[in-house]
């Protein structure tokens, strides 16, 4: 069975969701990669809503977040016009050669995976949440969101090792799921995937960073 990390999915408007925008620091940005030392792989499955960035320098938030960014491809637009935004975009494959792909890419795809090499043999941080805003202001049915709130994850992968990760929204619940790919395409729990309170995800002297970034998404 794959690790799971579960909460239950907010279906509200997004003031009332909780926390999405604390300790997204650099994920203005695309997440950039180690080119060399210890490294293994990770695989990230995603849609256009899904917001997962890797923190790989450190296994907490700093003021220095240099290499910090969003793990995700390019976006771009799909041809003709769907009236669903979530069906009018795709992205860009990025693929490393990873082994027991979990479904076929297709050109068109809204809902993709892309793959990354990231630190090994040391911890670092990653967070992941989900935000969906659809309806009309004003109309009969109102605006909503549906959501997943900000999670942190502390994350130490063994190097040459291939992993997964994904935020499921199945059956009402968010699972914030890290897997590892054994050799034989099966996927298990990785037991160095831990969830981190936001009170332990500022690095020391960092107090006021979490605060600030959340001021400055509200503005």
């Amino acid at each position: 069975m794959a690790k799971l990390v579960t909460f239950l999915l907010c279906v509200a408007m997004l003031q009332g969701c909780g926390t999405f925008t604390a300790g997204m620091v650099g994920l203005h940005r695309q997440y950039a990669e180690p080119s060399y030392g210890q490294r293994a792989k990770l695989r990230v499955l995603y849609d256009m809503f899904d917001h997962i960035g890797i923190y790989p320098d450190k296994p907490c938030l700093g003021r220095n977040e240099k290499n910090s960014g969003r793990a995700m491809s390019n976006p771009r637009a799909k041809r003709g016009f769907n009236i669903m935004a979530s069906k009018s975009v795709t992205f860009e494959k990025k693929l490393i050669d990873m082994p027991s792909p979990p479904f076929e890419l297709k050109d068109n795809s809204s809902y993709v995976y892309s793959e990354f090499y990231i630190p090994a043999e040391k911890d670092f941080l990653v967070s992941m949440f989900y935000i969906f805003t659809g309806g009309v202001s004003g109309s009969a049915g109102g605006q909503f969101s549906y959501s997943c709130p900000t999670k942190f994850f502390s994350m130490y992968a063994k190097e040459s090792h291939n992993y997964e990760l994904s935020l499921d929204r199945s059956g009402g619940f968010c699972h914030y799921i890290m897997t590892e790919i054994n050799p034989d395409g099966t996927r298990s729990q990785v037991p160095t995937w831990k969830p981190i309170q936001d009170s332990d995800v500022k690095c020391p002297k960092d107090d006021s960073l979490l605060d600030e970034a959340g001021k400055a998404a509200s503005r």
